[in-house]
Protein backbone atom coordinates (compact mmCIF):
# COMPACT_ATOMS: atom_id res chain seq x y z
CA UNK A 1 0.00 0.00 0.00
CA UNK A 2 1.17 3.55 -0.77
CA UNK A 3 0.34 5.88 2.12
CA UNK A 4 0.93 9.63 2.11
CA UNK A 5 1.08 12.03 5.03
CA UNK A 6 0.86 15.74 5.59
CA UNK A 7 4.31 15.88 7.20
CA UNK A 8 4.72 19.62 7.67
CA UNK A 9 4.70 19.33 11.44
CA UNK A 10 6.73 16.13 11.48
CA UNK A 11 9.59 18.10 9.93
CA UNK A 12 9.05 21.50 11.54
CA UNK A 13 7.28 21.26 14.92
CA UNK A 14 9.14 20.30 18.09
CA UNK A 15 6.08 19.90 20.33
CA UNK A 16 2.70 18.10 20.40
CA UNK A 17 1.60 17.86 16.76
CA UNK A 18 5.16 17.28 15.62
CA UNK A 19 5.71 14.53 18.19
CA UNK A 20 2.45 12.85 17.18
CA UNK A 21 3.38 12.95 13.49
CA UNK A 22 6.94 11.68 13.93
CA UNK A 23 5.92 8.85 16.26
CA UNK A 24 3.09 7.71 14.01
CA UNK A 25 5.18 7.68 10.83
CA UNK A 26 8.15 5.99 12.50
CA UNK A 27 5.93 3.32 14.05
CA UNK A 28 4.25 2.45 10.76
CA UNK A 29 7.54 2.41 8.84
CA UNK A 30 9.09 0.08 11.42
CA UNK A 31 6.22 -2.34 12.02
CA UNK A 32 4.82 -2.40 8.47
CA UNK A 33 7.96 -2.04 6.35
CA UNK A 34 6.43 -3.48 3.15
CA UNK A 35 4.32 -0.38 2.57
CA UNK A 36 5.60 2.78 0.89
CA UNK A 37 5.27 6.00 2.88
CA UNK A 38 5.32 9.40 1.14
CA UNK A 39 5.84 12.51 3.27
CA UNK A 40 4.61 15.83 1.86
CA UNK A 41 6.21 18.87 3.47
CA UNK A 42 6.76 22.49 2.37
CA UNK A 43 10.08 22.65 4.24
CA UNK A 44 12.44 20.63 6.42
CA UNK A 45 13.77 21.80 9.76
CA UNK A 46 14.26 18.43 11.46
CA UNK A 47 16.02 15.64 9.59
CA UNK A 48 14.20 12.55 10.83
CA UNK A 49 13.32 10.20 7.98
CA UNK A 50 15.76 10.70 5.10
CA UNK A 51 17.60 7.40 5.58
CA UNK A 52 14.60 5.03 5.64
CA UNK A 53 14.22 2.97 2.47
CA UNK A 54 10.45 2.75 2.61
CA UNK A 55 9.99 6.52 3.07
CA UNK A 56 10.18 9.19 0.37
CA UNK A 57 9.84 12.96 0.76
CA UNK A 58 8.01 15.33 -1.58
CA UNK A 59 8.57 19.11 -1.41
CA UNK A 60 7.24 21.91 -3.64
CA UNK A 61 9.16 22.61 -6.80
CA UNK A 62 9.34 25.50 -9.25
CA UNK A 63 7.04 28.40 -8.47
CA UNK A 64 5.43 26.44 -5.65
CA UNK A 65 8.62 26.83 -3.62
CA UNK A 66 7.62 30.49 -3.25
CA UNK A 67 3.94 29.71 -2.57
CA UNK A 68 4.27 26.89 -0.06
CA UNK A 69 0.94 27.60 1.61
CA UNK A 70 -0.81 27.34 -1.77
CA UNK A 71 1.00 24.12 -2.64
CA UNK A 72 0.01 22.52 0.65
CA UNK A 73 -3.60 23.73 0.62
CA UNK A 74 -4.56 23.36 -3.05
CA UNK A 75 -1.96 21.47 -5.08
CA UNK A 76 -1.41 18.37 -2.95
CA UNK A 77 -4.25 16.35 -4.56
CA UNK A 78 -2.31 16.41 -7.85
CA UNK A 79 0.85 15.36 -5.99
CA UNK A 80 -1.05 12.53 -4.29
CA UNK A 81 -2.25 11.13 -7.61
CA UNK A 82 1.23 11.51 -9.10
CA UNK A 83 2.68 9.52 -6.18
CA UNK A 84 0.20 6.68 -6.75
CA UNK A 85 -1.26 6.89 -3.24
CA UNK A 86 -3.98 4.65 -1.91
CA UNK A 87 -4.38 6.63 1.35
CA UNK A 88 -3.59 10.24 2.26
CA UNK A 89 -3.56 11.03 5.99
CA UNK A 90 -3.77 14.59 7.27
CA UNK A 91 -2.03 14.29 10.62
CA UNK A 92 -2.89 17.65 12.13
CA UNK A 93 -6.56 18.58 11.77
CA UNK A 94 -6.54 19.42 8.07
CA UNK A 95 -6.83 18.14 4.52
CA UNK A 96 -6.12 20.09 1.31
CA UNK A 97 -8.90 22.22 -0.19
CA UNK A 98 -8.15 21.16 -3.76
CA UNK A 99 -10.35 18.55 -5.43
CA UNK A 100 -9.17 15.12 -4.32
CA UNK A 101 -8.65 12.19 -6.64
CA UNK A 102 -11.33 9.50 -6.45
CA UNK A 103 -8.57 6.90 -6.30
CA UNK A 104 -7.00 8.36 -3.13
CA UNK A 105 -8.90 7.83 0.12
CA UNK A 106 -8.52 10.58 2.71
CA UNK A 107 -8.07 10.22 6.46
CA UNK A 108 -7.71 13.09 8.91
CA UNK A 109 -6.67 13.12 12.57
CA UNK A 110 -8.56 15.61 14.73
CA UNK A 111 -6.64 16.30 17.92
CA UNK A 112 -9.03 18.63 19.70
CA UNK A 113 -11.67 21.31 19.28
CA UNK A 114 -10.29 23.63 21.93
CA UNK A 115 -10.89 26.63 19.64
CA UNK A 116 -14.61 25.89 20.04
CA UNK A 117 -14.62 24.70 23.67
CA UNK A 118 -12.42 27.52 25.00
CA UNK A 119 -12.58 30.35 22.43
CA UNK A 120 -11.10 32.84 24.91
CA UNK A 121 -7.65 31.36 24.24
CA UNK A 122 -7.78 32.29 20.53
CA UNK A 123 -8.13 35.45 18.48
CA UNK A 124 -11.29 35.85 16.39
CA UNK A 125 -9.35 35.37 13.14
CA UNK A 126 -7.60 32.22 14.37
CA UNK A 127 -10.90 30.71 15.51
CA UNK A 128 -12.48 31.28 12.12
CA UNK A 129 -9.47 29.84 10.29
CA UNK A 130 -9.45 26.72 12.49
CA UNK A 131 -13.22 26.29 12.19
CA UNK A 132 -13.07 26.52 8.38
CA UNK A 133 -10.16 24.10 8.04
CA UNK A 134 -11.43 21.50 10.51
CA UNK A 135 -15.01 21.54 9.21
CA UNK A 136 -13.79 21.10 5.62
CA UNK A 137 -11.42 18.31 6.63
CA UNK A 138 -14.05 16.37 8.58
CA UNK A 139 -16.55 16.65 5.74
CA UNK A 140 -14.02 15.76 3.02
CA UNK A 141 -12.48 12.80 4.87
CA UNK A 142 -13.43 9.20 4.20
CA UNK A 143 -12.47 8.48 7.82
CA UNK A 144 -11.90 10.74 10.83
CA UNK A 145 -9.47 9.68 13.54
CA UNK A 146 -10.15 11.17 16.97
CA UNK A 147 -7.21 10.84 19.35
CA UNK A 148 -9.49 10.23 22.34
CA UNK A 149 -13.08 9.41 23.20
CA UNK A 150 -13.34 12.97 24.51
CA UNK A 151 -12.36 14.40 21.12
CA UNK A 152 -14.82 12.04 19.42
CA UNK A 153 -17.61 13.34 21.66
CA UNK A 154 -16.63 16.92 20.87
CA UNK A 155 -16.72 16.29 17.10
CA UNK A 156 -20.14 14.59 17.32
CA UNK A 157 -21.51 17.48 19.37
CA UNK A 158 -20.33 19.92 16.68
CA UNK A 159 -20.93 17.84 13.52
CA UNK A 160 -23.42 15.09 14.49
CA UNK A 161 -24.01 13.94 10.91
CA UNK A 162 -20.41 12.67 10.73
CA UNK A 163 -20.58 10.31 13.72
CA UNK A 164 -20.30 7.13 11.64
CA UNK A 165 -17.04 8.33 10.07
CA UNK A 166 -15.20 8.67 13.38
CA UNK A 167 -12.86 6.09 14.91
CA UNK A 168 -10.74 6.55 18.03
CA UNK A 169 -7.06 5.66 17.66
CA UNK A 170 -4.91 6.69 20.60
CA UNK A 171 -1.47 8.22 20.32
CA UNK A 172 1.87 6.74 21.23
CA UNK A 173 5.05 8.52 22.21
CA UNK A 174 8.67 8.30 21.17
CA UNK A 175 10.11 4.85 21.86
CA UNK A 176 12.97 6.45 23.80
CA UNK A 177 10.60 7.07 26.71
CA UNK A 178 9.83 3.36 26.84
CA UNK A 179 13.45 2.29 27.34
CA UNK A 180 15.48 2.18 30.59
CA UNK A 181 18.17 4.79 31.16
CA UNK A 182 21.40 4.18 33.05
CA UNK A 183 22.64 6.38 35.88
CA UNK A 184 25.44 7.90 33.82
CA UNK A 185 22.93 9.25 31.28
CA UNK A 186 20.68 10.58 34.05
CA UNK A 187 23.60 12.37 35.66
CA UNK A 188 24.80 13.76 32.33
CA UNK A 189 21.43 15.40 31.66
CA UNK A 190 21.11 16.63 35.25
CA UNK A 191 24.48 18.32 34.94
CA UNK A 192 23.75 19.71 31.48
CA UNK A 193 20.38 21.21 32.46
CA UNK A 194 21.46 22.17 36.01
CA UNK A 195 18.63 20.11 37.46
CA UNK A 196 18.07 19.80 41.21
CA UNK A 197 18.51 16.46 42.93
CA UNK A 198 14.74 16.05 43.44
CA UNK A 199 12.08 17.82 41.41
CA UNK A 200 8.44 18.02 40.38
CA UNK A 201 8.29 18.27 36.58
CA UNK A 202 6.02 19.98 34.08
CA UNK A 203 6.69 19.63 30.32
CA UNK A 204 4.79 21.53 27.65
CA UNK A 205 4.17 24.99 26.31
CA UNK A 206 3.75 27.59 29.03
CA UNK A 207 0.49 29.22 28.01
CA UNK A 208 -2.69 30.24 29.83
CA UNK A 209 -4.55 27.03 28.98
CA UNK A 210 -1.82 24.97 30.64
CA UNK A 211 -2.62 26.62 34.01
CA UNK A 212 1.02 27.03 35.14
CA UNK A 213 0.36 30.08 37.31
CA UNK A 214 -1.82 27.89 39.51
CA UNK A 215 0.84 25.19 39.59
CA UNK A 216 3.35 27.73 40.95
CA UNK A 217 0.81 28.95 43.53
CA UNK A 218 0.17 25.36 44.60
CA UNK A 219 3.87 24.62 44.90
CA UNK A 220 4.35 27.73 47.06
CA UNK A 221 1.95 26.22 49.61
CA UNK A 222 4.16 23.14 50.16
CA UNK A 223 7.60 24.60 49.46
CA UNK A 224 8.52 24.77 53.17
CA UNK A 225 7.41 21.17 53.73
CA UNK A 226 9.53 19.47 51.08
CA UNK A 227 13.04 19.51 49.64
CA UNK A 228 11.67 18.77 46.16
CA UNK A 229 11.99 21.64 43.70
CA UNK A 230 9.83 22.55 40.69
CA UNK A 231 11.06 22.35 37.09
CA UNK A 232 9.03 23.94 34.28
CA UNK A 233 10.23 22.87 30.83
CA UNK A 234 8.76 24.62 27.80
CA UNK A 235 8.56 27.72 25.65
CA UNK A 236 6.11 30.54 26.07
CA UNK A 237 5.45 34.24 25.48
CA UNK A 238 3.60 36.80 27.57
CA UNK A 239 2.09 34.17 29.85
CA UNK A 240 5.49 32.72 30.60
CA UNK A 241 6.62 36.22 31.59
CA UNK A 242 3.71 36.29 34.06
CA UNK A 243 4.87 32.97 35.50
CA UNK A 244 8.40 34.31 35.98
CA UNK A 245 7.00 37.40 37.68
CA UNK A 246 4.92 35.28 40.07
CA UNK A 247 7.96 33.14 40.92
CA UNK A 248 9.81 36.32 41.87
CA UNK A 249 6.88 37.72 43.87
CA UNK A 250 6.65 34.49 45.88
CA UNK A 251 10.40 34.43 46.49
CA UNK A 252 10.80 31.08 44.72
CA UNK A 253 13.70 31.93 42.40
CA UNK A 254 15.94 29.33 44.07
CA UNK A 255 13.24 26.65 44.13
CA UNK A 256 11.72 26.93 40.63
CA UNK A 257 13.83 26.12 37.56
CA UNK A 258 12.53 27.22 34.15
CA UNK A 259 14.07 25.60 31.07
CA UNK A 260 13.32 26.57 27.46
CA UNK A 261 15.53 24.74 24.96
CA UNK A 262 15.83 21.00 25.54
CA UNK A 263 17.30 18.64 22.97
CA UNK A 264 15.11 15.65 22.13
CA UNK A 265 17.76 13.18 23.25
CA UNK A 266 17.73 14.73 26.73
CA UNK A 267 13.97 14.51 27.27
CA UNK A 268 13.77 10.87 28.48
CA UNK A 269 16.33 11.51 31.22
CA UNK A 270 14.56 14.75 32.20
CA UNK A 271 11.41 12.71 32.85
CA UNK A 272 13.19 9.77 34.51
CA UNK A 273 14.88 12.03 37.03
CA UNK A 274 11.61 13.52 38.28
CA UNK A 275 9.94 12.59 41.56
CA UNK A 276 6.49 13.61 40.29
CA UNK A 277 4.99 14.83 37.02
CA UNK A 278 2.21 17.44 37.16
CA UNK A 279 0.09 18.33 34.14
CA UNK A 280 -2.49 20.95 35.24
CA UNK A 281 -3.85 21.83 31.78
CA UNK A 282 -7.43 23.08 31.63
CA UNK A 283 -8.24 21.01 28.52
CA UNK A 284 -6.50 18.76 26.00
CA UNK A 285 -7.34 16.41 23.17
CA UNK A 286 -5.21 13.70 24.79
CA UNK A 287 -2.02 14.72 26.64
CA UNK A 288 1.10 12.98 25.33
CA UNK A 289 3.27 14.24 28.24
CA UNK A 290 1.16 12.13 30.60
CA UNK A 291 2.02 8.88 28.84
CA UNK A 292 5.65 9.98 28.45
CA UNK A 293 5.80 10.32 32.23
CA UNK A 294 4.10 6.99 32.89
CA UNK A 295 6.44 5.18 30.50
CA UNK A 296 9.30 6.91 32.39
CA UNK A 297 8.29 5.44 35.77
CA UNK A 298 7.05 8.76 37.18
CA UNK A 299 3.73 9.15 39.06
CA UNK A 300 1.35 11.73 37.59
CA UNK A 301 -1.04 14.36 38.91
CA UNK A 302 -3.35 15.92 36.33
CA UNK A 303 -6.77 17.50 35.81
CA UNK A 304 -9.94 15.60 36.59
CA UNK A 305 -12.44 15.01 33.78
CA UNK A 306 -12.10 15.45 30.03
CA UNK A 307 -9.61 13.24 28.21
CA UNK A 308 -7.14 12.98 31.08
CA UNK A 309 -8.35 9.64 32.54
CA UNK A 310 -7.97 8.11 29.06
CA UNK A 311 -4.29 9.02 29.01
CA UNK A 312 -3.51 8.51 32.68
CA UNK A 313 -5.50 5.42 33.62
CA UNK A 314 -6.91 4.49 37.04
CA UNK A 315 -3.75 5.03 39.10
CA UNK A 316 -3.01 8.61 38.07
CA UNK A 317 -4.14 11.24 40.59
CA UNK A 318 -6.91 13.53 39.28
CA UNK A 319 -7.76 16.79 41.02
CA UNK A 320 -9.36 20.15 40.34
CA UNK A 321 -6.14 21.81 39.20
CA UNK A 322 -7.81 25.23 39.25
CA UNK A 323 -7.97 24.86 43.03
CA UNK A 324 -4.44 25.60 44.23
CA UNK A 325 -5.09 24.06 47.65
CA UNK A 326 -6.34 20.77 46.20
CA UNK A 327 -3.40 20.55 43.82
CA UNK A 328 -0.96 21.34 46.63
CA UNK A 329 -2.38 18.61 48.83
CA UNK A 330 -2.24 16.06 46.03
CA UNK A 331 1.43 16.80 45.34
CA UNK A 332 2.29 16.67 49.03
CA UNK A 333 0.44 13.39 49.58
CA UNK A 334 2.31 11.60 46.79
CA UNK A 335 5.74 13.03 47.56
CA UNK A 336 5.46 12.01 51.22
CA UNK A 337 4.24 8.45 50.63
CA UNK A 338 6.81 6.17 49.02
CA UNK A 339 4.54 3.11 48.88
CA UNK A 340 1.85 5.16 47.12
CA UNK A 341 4.43 6.43 44.63
CA UNK A 342 5.62 2.90 43.89
CA UNK A 343 2.05 1.69 43.38
CA UNK A 344 1.29 4.57 41.01
CA UNK A 345 4.50 3.93 39.07
CA UNK A 346 3.91 0.21 38.61
CA UNK A 347 0.22 0.44 37.75
CA UNK A 348 0.82 3.41 35.49
CA UNK A 349 3.49 1.49 33.61
CA UNK A 350 1.10 -1.43 33.16
CA UNK A 351 -1.66 0.85 31.87
CA UNK A 352 0.36 2.65 29.18
CA UNK A 353 1.38 -0.55 27.42
CA UNK A 354 -1.78 0.00 25.33
CA UNK A 355 -0.06 3.06 23.86
CA UNK A 356 3.08 1.28 22.64
CA UNK A 357 3.92 2.19 19.05
CA UNK A 358 3.35 -1.33 17.71
CA UNK A 359 -0.18 -1.39 19.18
CA UNK A 360 -1.06 1.99 17.68
CA UNK A 361 0.51 1.08 14.32
CA UNK A 362 -1.57 -2.11 14.17
CA UNK A 363 -4.79 -0.19 14.76
CA UNK A 364 -3.87 2.42 12.16
CA UNK A 365 -3.07 -0.21 9.55
CA UNK A 366 -6.38 -1.96 10.18
CA UNK A 367 -8.15 1.36 9.66
CA UNK A 368 -6.20 2.15 6.46
CA UNK A 369 -6.99 -1.28 5.04
CA UNK A 370 -10.69 -0.91 5.74
CA UNK A 371 -10.77 2.54 4.09
CA UNK A 372 -8.70 1.53 1.05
Amino acid sequence: MNIGFDAKRAFNNLTGLGNYSRTLIAGLAEHFPDNRYVLFTPSIRLHSFENRQNISIVKPEGLHRHLKWYWRSFFLPAEQKKAGLHIYHGLSNELPFGKSSETVKQVVTIHDLIFLKYPQYYSFIDRKIYETKVRHSCEAADKIIAISEQTKRDIIEWLPALENKIDVVYQSCDARFQQPINQDELQRVKNKLALPEKYILYVGTITERKNILNLVKSYSQIVNETDVQLVLAGDGGDYKAQVKKLVQQLGLEKRVRMIEQIEGNDMPALYRGASLFVYPSVYEGFGIPIIEALFSDVPVVTTQGGCFPEAGGPYTCYVNTSNSGALAQAMKAILSNQSLREKMIQEGKNYVQKFRSEVVAEKLMTLYTSVA
